[in-house]
């Protein structure tokens, strides 16, 4: 069922849980204005700026779909391996607060998914969440190189 909202067009799409809206996509919109042009009075033919306003519609709504789908990839992209954004701590010194409440120290060695969660492994093996890292520095070799 399609409902004029305004001057926009809606789909209105039937579920099982009630309804749900989606808008119309770029070859709906081609495909209105073409049957616009096709069945327009030739008494009173649609105006030039009437048809630049619709195409200069159909080219925002071309390029905004564009836009959405590689904010998708994207998006994807940055989601399929959350630990390669943390690989950049291996070999830095940090300062982590323990379940007991003293602080430990190590050099991160590897960065491991586990459980959804993202640790880190200090060269000793302690494994520590990231949540608990309280400061990041230099590892002593990359001071002595600085």
């Amino acid at each position: 069922m399609i409902e004029r909202t305004g001057k926009s067009l809606y789909l209105q799409q039937a579920n099982a849980g009630g309804t749900e809206q989606k808008m119309l996509g770029k070859d709906d919109f081609l495909k209105l204005l073409i049957t616009q042009l096709k069945h327009q009075s030739p008494l009173q033919p649609m105006k030039n700026r009437e048809f630049i306003s619709q195409m200069a519609k159909f080219s925002t709504l071309e390029q905004m779909t564009n836009l959405n789908n590689r904010l998708d990839q994207f998006l994807n992209q940055q989601s399929e391996k959350p630990w390669l954004a943390n690989a950049q701590l291996i070999g830095k010194e940090v300062i982590w607060q323990k379940a007991n409440g003293e602080e430990g120290e190590g050099i991160i060695h590897s960065v491991r998914m586990k459980n959804g969660q993202i640790w880190f492994e200090t060269e000793d093996g302690t494994l520590i969440g990231k949540n608990q890292i309280t400061e990041i520095g230099l590892s002593s070799e990359d001071r002595e190189e600085a």
